[in-house]
């Protein structure tokens, strides 16, 4: 497992490399041609609110790396609340990489739960060292942890 983390960490660093990306500013370059390439993704809605309702109340996701006793599951717990109060009825589904039973008071009732450990965060991830440990260089990319 560990050889297989460093070996698409490397292709990804090749990839890099056959673009002729070789420093930060090349780096920044490249993330401003995505960027800009893409149109921003939004949502709209013809119809009156009751319609929107209507359509929604089915179920809605809340999705998070992962739910427990912190900042982000307060904020999703609010979300769920805010939801409660102008849907009728919703189905509400806490999607998440790892769920803690102390978030369940904190989300609220009524929220189905479902695990998708590979959508599980931070040092879990299994590229999280390669991305947030692997030293660039400011004038070359390194490849060297």
């Amino acid at each position: 497992m560990q050889r297989e983390r460093h070996h698409s960490a490397d292709r990804m660093m090749d990839a890099l490399r056959n673009e002729g990306i070789t420093t930060w500013f090349d780096l920044g370059l490249m993330l401003d041609r995505l960027r800009d390439g893409r149109g921003t993704p939004s949502l709209t809605f013809d119809d009156d609110f009751d319609t929107f309702a209507r359509q929604m109340s089915p179920g809605i996701g809340l999705v998070t790396f992962h739910c427990s006793v912190d900042g982000v599951t307060v904020e999703i717990g609010k979300y769920a609340e805010a939801i409660r109060r102008v849907l009728p009825e919703p189905q509400l589904h806490m999607i998440t990489g790892r769920f803690d039973v102390r978030a369940e008071p904190i989300v609220g009732p009524g929220v189905e739960h479902h695990v998708l450990p590979e959508i599980d965060g931070f040092s879990r991830w299994h590229l999280y060292r390669d991305f947030f440990y692997r030293r660039m260089e400011r004038e070359a990319l390194s490849t060297t942890p």
